[in-house]
């Protein structure tokens, strides 16, 4: 209700997209009932670690989300394709593991990582390197090299079946490198120019 008051909303604003769908979003009641927590830009790491958590009133489901490609990033993405591990997945695990200990989480907490395009991928990365991720939803991101199937190959063919990628069929990221989704899905969608 205060976004109409947003100095960013409405006609002209320049995030009136965003608070539209933040608007519809927030009338669904398992959306709307979320509350944010651990935002990365609080907690010291920059823009490229873009981050935060949401939990259900309950705690017992926490979404960590991670932003796609931010400031001085697409250098990373490029070592990502003969690394088995590059300096901003590096931080996303670090954001994850320093959200984790800031909210207690525990085992019978059920927790749902995601991010769109790099932060796809860098969700996919900390559902393999930790054994805190109960499903990983990545939305056009992109594979990892050979270092890394080679790196992980056994814990990959163990948790490949909880990540999910969900792409736009002609996308162009999520077709990058050697995919690690047990569950790949493609939208139909209009030619990407």
């Amino acid at each position: 209700k205060d976004l109409e008051n947003h100095e960013d909303y409405g006609g002209g604003g320049i995030h009136y997209g965003e608070y539209r769908i933040l608007s519809k979003a927030v009338q669904n009641e398992q959306v709307g009932e979320l509350t944010i927590h651990c935002q990365s830009g609080n907690m010291g790491y920059d823009s490229g670690t873009a981050a935060c958590c949401f939990l259900s009133p309950d705690g017992e489901k926490v979404y960590v989300v991670y932003r796609g490609t931010g400031d001085g990033e697409w250098p990373d993405n490029g070592l990502g394709m003969t690394q088995s591990a590059t300096i901003q997945q590096e931080r996303a695990l670090s954001y994850f593991e320093a959200a984790a200990e800031r909210l207690e989480l525990s085992a019978e907490q059920r927790v749902v990582i995601t991010g769109h395009s790099k932060g796809g991928n860098k969700a996919q990365y900390v559902t393999i390197v930790t054994d805190r991720i109960a499903k990983c939803v990545s939305y056009d991101g992109q594979g990892f090299s050979e270092e890394f199937i080679n790196k992980y190959k056994e814990t990959i063919a163990k948790k490949s079946q909880s990540i999910v990628s969900i792409s736009a069929s002609d996308d162009y990221v999520n077709c990058l490198l050697y995919p690690i989704a047990g569950t790949r899905v493609y939208i139909e969608t209009e030619d990407q120019d």
